[in-house]
C-alpha cells in the first residue's frame, strides 16, 4: 500500500503544480511587465511551458527510472517541482518565470513513470482500479491546485 499511495501523491501533485497557476495566472503576467494587450497569449505562453518541457524530459526520466527504481525517480521529480515553484515565485521578469516552468517540466517525468510504477504495483484483476485511483488523484489535484492558487 505504500507505493500505491506514494504514486498517487504524486500524480496528485502533479495535476496540482499544473492548476495552481490558473486562478491568479493574469495578474502574474501583467505584474511582470506585459502589456494588457499581450496578458492572454502570454498567459497561454507560460501555462503552457511546463507540459511542453515535460515531453522533452519524459523519456530520460523514464530511463532513468528503469535504471534506478520508480520511486527514486518520482521523489527527484517532486523536489524538482518543489524547487521550481520557488523559482517561479521569486521570478522578477517574464522570461525568468518562463525559465522556471521549462526547467520544472524537463527535470520532471513523473506522470509517466507514475503509470509504469501503477502497472508493476497492480495485477491483471487489479490494474483497473489502480488506474482508476490515478484518474481520481489527477481530478481531485486539479480541483484543490486552481482553488489554493
Amino acid at each position: 500500500a505504500g507505493p500505491a499511495i506514494a504514486v498517487l501523491s504524486v500524480t496528485l501533485s502533479e495535476s496540482m503544480l499544473s492548476s495552481v497557476l490558473f486562478p491568479f495566472l493574469p495578474w502574474l503576467v501583467r505584474d511582470l511587465g506585459v502589456p494588457a494587450d499581450s496578458v492572454a497569449l502570454y498567459s497561454g505562453l507560460l501555462s503552457s511551458a511546463f507540459n511542453v518541457s515535460s515531453l522533452a524530459g519524459a523519456v530520460v526520466w523514464g530511463r532513468l527510472s528503469d535504471v534506478h527504481g520508480r520511486l527514486p525517480v518520482l521523489a527527484l521529480g517532486l523536489g524538482s517541482n518543489a524547487v521550481s515553484m520557488v523559482l517561479l515565485g521569486l521570478s522578477a521578469s517574464f522570461p525568468q518565470a518562463v525559465a522556471a516552468r521549462l526547467v520544472a517540466g524537463c527535470l520532471n517525468g513523473n506522470a509517466g513513470i507514475a503509470r509504469a510504477a501503477m502497472r508493476e504495483m497492480t495485477t491483471e484483476e487489479t490494474r483497473a482500479h489502480g488506474f482508476g485511483l490515478m484518474s481520481l488523484a489527477y481530478g481531485v489535484g486539479f480541483f484543490l491546485g486552481t482553488n489554493i492558487g
